[in-house]
C-alpha cells in the first residue's frame, strides 16, 4: 500500500518540482503557527517560558501537521486538476458524473414524465352470454362478453382484455376503470367482473362502478 503511494509522489514530484516546495511551507508554516499559539497560551497561564524540549516537540508536530495536510492536498488520489491528483478541481478521474447513467436516468424520468402526462380513465362493460349474443348476432363467440367504451364494436374475452390492459400501461397509466353494468347485465360479484376486479387490484388500479 505505502510503496505504491510513494512512487505516485515521487512520479508527481518530477512533473511538478514546485509540489515539494510547497510541502516543505506546509512544514515550515505548520511549525511556526504551532509554536506561535503554544508561547501564547504558556504567557497566558504562566510566567515562565516554554521548556525547549516542549518548544522542539510543538514545533515537531505543528510540522509534521502542516506538510501531511499540504501533502494531501497535492498528492492525493483522484484526477489531475488544480490541486494535482486529489486536489480541489475537475479531475479527470471524476466518476460522479457518469454519461451512461445521466442519461439512463434522464430516459427513466421521461418515460415517467410520458405515463404520468397520458393518463387514461376506461370505461367496461360487462354482458351477459345473452346481451352479448344479441349484440354481435351472427359473429358471436363464446366467452367474448368484455366492451370497452373505445372499441365501442369489439367485444373481447379475458385474455384479449387484459393484454389491451397491459399495452396501455406501457406507454400510459390508467387512472381509473370504470365498470358499466347495465340492468340486463351481471352483477360486480359474477366470476367475469370479479377476475378483472383481482387484476385490478394486483395493479393497484383503482376502479368504480356506476349505478345502474
Amino acid at each position: 500500500m505505502f510503496i505504491p503511494v510513494l512512487a505516485n509522489a515521487i512520479t508527481d514530484s518530477i512533473r511538478h518540482p514546485e509540489r515539494p516546495l510547497a510541502v516543505f511551507g506546509g512544514i515550515a508554516l505548520g511549525a511556526y503557527l504551532a509554536i506561535t499559539v503554544a508561547n501564547l497560551v504558556v504567557k497566558r497561564f504562566s510566567k515562565k517560558p516554554m521548556p525547549i524540549w516542549a518548544a522542539n516537540l510543538m514545533r515537531t508536530l505543528g510540522g509534521i501537521a502542516g506538510g501531511w495536510i499540504v501533502y494531501i492536498y497535492l498528492f492525493g488520489g483522484g484526477g489531475d486538476g488544480v490541486g494535482g491528483p486529489g486536489g480541489a478541481s475537475n479531475g479527470t478521474n471524476n466518476n460522479s458524473s457518469n454519461p451512461k447513467t445521466t442519461e439512463t436516468q434522464e430516459s427513466r424520468d421521461k418515460d415517467l414524465n410520458k405515463k404520468e402526462s397520458s393518463k387514461v380513465t376506461l370505461k367496461l362493460r360487462v354482458l351477459t352470454d345473452e346481451s352479448a349474443r344479441k349484440m354481435m348476432g351472427a359473429n358471436y363467440q363464446a366467452k367474448k362478453y368484455y366492451l370497452l367504451s373505445d372499441k365501442p364494436d369489439e367485444l373481447c374475452d379475458y385474455e384479449s382484455l387484459i393484454s389491451n390492459f397491459e399495452g396501455i400501461l406501457r406507454n400510459s397509466t390508467i387512472e381509473r376503470i370504470d365498470f358499466v353494468i347495465g340492468l340486463e347485465d351481471p352483477d360486480r360479484d359474477t366470476y367475469r367482473v370479479r377476475v378483472v376486479r383481482n387484476w385490478c387490484e394486483t395493479k393497484n388500479i383503482p376502479m368504480d362502478f356506476l349505478p345502474r
